[in-house]
């Protein structure tokens, strides 16, 4: 991400903590610690896991972030 992030959402998924992290244009960046999401982040550049799933969806619910 280069611009600093402006929000910060952070969540613990299934003993694992999901944080987003959003910059002033609006971009949001997801991590995860899991190994699904570690490996897909070295593999294809880019992170995702049913964790990440999970939190996008509850923060979606809870209004933290619009689609």
């Amino acid at each position: 991400m280069s611009a600093e992030p402006t929000a910060v959402i952070d969540y613990v998924i299934e003993g694992m903590r999901v944080t987003c992290l959003q910059d002033e244009r609006g971009k949001r960046v997801w991590q995860c610690g899991c190994s699904e999401f570690v490996r897909r982040q070295r593999n294809i550049g880019e992170g995702f896991c049913a964790h990440t799933a999970l939190a996008i969806e509850r923060a979606l619910r809870e209004g933290l972030i619009k689609p």
